[in-house]
Order: structure tokens, then C-alpha cells, then sequence
């Protein structure tokens, strides 16, 4: 009769592969085992560095948002690169925010951000958002925007939900707002999404290293430091 190996054996050589990290280094499957943390401590990629994970991140088409706020009277909004649902039940979602933005020094006194999707045709504001900066101007000034949740801008015509700032977590150079949905609008929500990758913009904030490229690049539209250069769509 022939023996079978348990099947606990089976995973553990099929575990028994090469596994590299973010920047393409090779792990030890002990390394790989323990989430990718070297036991000396987390091991960050450069930022000229991109590897495998810039080539993925590069390949995932980001959604074109527009995120706005009000604290103490003062307006804000950007275009942003980073963002996702971060749980179903209760509903939440998490928005990231560069810290060389000015909405996200608005954000920082607020207690809510309105996060607006954008759909192909709403490119010009994109642009507005984008490729300005509130630093120098009023994105406001011109915009037939209306008051909605705790004083925050409402684009009009665009589809947009409220959240409630439950948490802000600092992830690097730039800082998540964890939100919980209380309202918005979805008339537009079966339209195409306009993706960062359709856009042609100018950044309207100082440049960084892109770490996807190792290159010099916009560091934000307002808000889009780490992503593909919207100039070109790619990296």
C-alpha cells in the first residue's frame, strides 16, 4: 500500500520557492514566513528602488478622486492617488493625504472629508484640482460648489459620499484618514471611472522621487506622490 505524506509536508515544499522581496531581493522562506520582515527589523525599499512592487502598483489602474474639506472656515480639496475601502461591515473607507498638500493641513483640524469619483468626461476637474494648487489659489472661486456635510464643498453633478474622520494613521509621507460613510450621492455610479491613467496634468505641488521610477516626477496631483506620472500614464 502506498503512503501518502501528510499534507501539512505537501504545503511546506510547496512553500520551498524563491520568494523576493518588495525591492527583488531574495527572502529565506523563514523571512517570506513571517510577512516579509527581516529579523532585524522592517526592511523599506528605497525610494529610487521600485521592483517588483512599483511594477505592480504601476499596473493597478488608480481612480481619479477628488477629496474636499472645511475647518474653521477654510476650504480645501485635491485630487488623490491613494485610497480603498478598508472594511464592508461596518463600512469604512481610508483616503491618503500627502503632508506637503494643503488640503492636508485642512485636514488635519477637520472632522470630515467628502471624497467625489470622477467619470470619463469630468476631466477638467481633474485638472482644476490637480493641476492647482491651494497653497497659491482658491479651487473654489468660479465653482458652482454647495455646502454639504460639516461645511464640506459638494462638486456639483458628481458623485460623492461624507465621512466622518474616525482615525488618521501616519503611513509615511503621507497620512491616512480612515473614514465612516454617513452620506452622499451615486446618480452616476454605473458610468465609466476616470482613472488617473487617462490624465494629462500638470502637478500643482513641488516635485519628489517617484519610487516607482527612480525618477523625478510630480509628487503630488495634489496628491499623488508614488504614482505613475499622469503625463504619460505610466511610470
Amino acid at each position: 500500500m502506498t503512503t501518502r505524506a501528510p499534507l501539512t509536508q505537501g504545503v511546506t515544499s510547496a512553500l520551498s520557492c524563491r520568494v523576493h522581496a518588495v525591492d527583488g531581493t531574495e527572502m529565506s522562506n523563514e523571512t517570506a514566513r513571517s510577512g516579509g520582515k527581516p529579523s532585524g527589523g522592517i526592511h523599506d525599499v528605497p525610494a529610487s528602488e521600485g521592483g517588483p512592487f512599483g511594477a505592480l502598483m504601476g499596473s493597478v489602474p488608480a481612480p481619479a478622486l477628488v477629496v474636499t474639506t472645511s475647518a474653521s472656515g477654510v476650504r480645501a480639496g485635491c485630487l488623490v492617488g491613494f485610497a480603498a475601502q478598508a472594511s464592508i461591515d461596518p463600512p469604512r473607507f481610508a483616503v491618503w493625504l500627502s503632508k506637503e498638500n494643503h488640503t492636508f493641513r485642512v485636514a488635519q483640524s477637520a472632522h470630515t472629508l467628502v471624497v467625489h469619483v470622477l467619470r470619463l468626461g469630468d476631466e477638467e476637474w481633474a485638472h482644476l484640482f490637480g493641476g492647482e494648487t491651494g497653497d497659491e489659489v482658491d479651487k473654489f472661486a468660479g465653482v458652482d460648489w454647495k455646502t454639504g456635510p460639516d461645511g464640506c464643498p459638494v462638486l456639483p453633478g458628481r458623485d460623492w459620499v461624507a465621512g466622518s474622520i474616525l482615525e488618521r494613521v501616519d503611513t509615511g509621507d503621507h497620512v491616512a484618514y480612515v473614514l465612516a460613510p454617513h452620506s452622499g450621492e451615486a446618480a452616476r455610479h454605473q458610468a465609466r471611472v476616470l482613472t488617473l491613467a487617462d490624465l494629462d496634468i500638470e502637478a500643482g505641488h513641488p516635485v519628489a522621487r517617484n519610487p516607482r521610477a527612480g525618477s523625478t516626477v510630480p509628487a503630488a496631483i495634489d496628491d499623488l506622490a508614488g504614482r505613475p506620472s499622469t503625463r504619460s500614464g505610466t511610470t
